[in-house]
């Protein structure tokens, strides 16, 4: 390939990579709307003190819905990083090589992981909510676990 057709190539992959960017914040942004939802039905359904089943039902099923996350976000910050490895390997041709300049100097030469792996604790946290949710409405929980009741009682339940 040329260096105008190598130019050409990393320009539609720096596009790429902007755009699926943007679909990644949208996605969490969509996650987080679920989430958010999610908890405003759990708490609707604690106030009015439907049934524990229901309550943990909904609890369980919102606990999936962060695992889907947590898959979406790894799905994305592997395709971003082959996409910037592609775009490395490119800017090796290349006079310029920016992307590699800014990640040295956003790095200092030392292992960085990207922020994949704080991105992914939202959802975690989410998630054990939700599972541990059940331990707090299901009749059985409190004689199980102790703690359970002092927490309800904390909480007014």
């Amino acid at each position: 390939m040329s260096d105008e057709s190598n130019f050409r190539f990393y320009e539609l992959l720096l596009a790429e990579a902007r755009t699926l960017r943007e679909a990644r914040r949208s996605t969490n942004n969509f996650f987080m709307s679920v989430n958010v939802a999610g908890l405003g039905g759990v708490g609707f359904l604690l106030k009015e003190g439907m049934a524990a089943p229901l309550i943990a039902g909904l609890a369980l099923m919102m606990a999936f819905v962060c695992f889907l996350w947590m898959n979406s976000i790894s799905h994305y910050a592997r395709l971003t990083s082959i996409k910037y490895k592609i775009l490395r390997d490119i800017e090796a041709k290349l006079p310029l090589q920016p992307i590699a300049e800014e990640w040295r100097l956003f790095t200092g030469g030392k292992l960085n992981q990207g922020a994949s792996h704080i991105e992914r604790l939202v959802p975690l946290v989410f998630g054990l909510g939700y599972i541990g949710l059940p331990a707090l409405t299901l009749p059985w929980a409190a004689a199980a676990a102790p703690w359970v009741a002092q927490l309800r009682s904390a909480l007014g339940m």
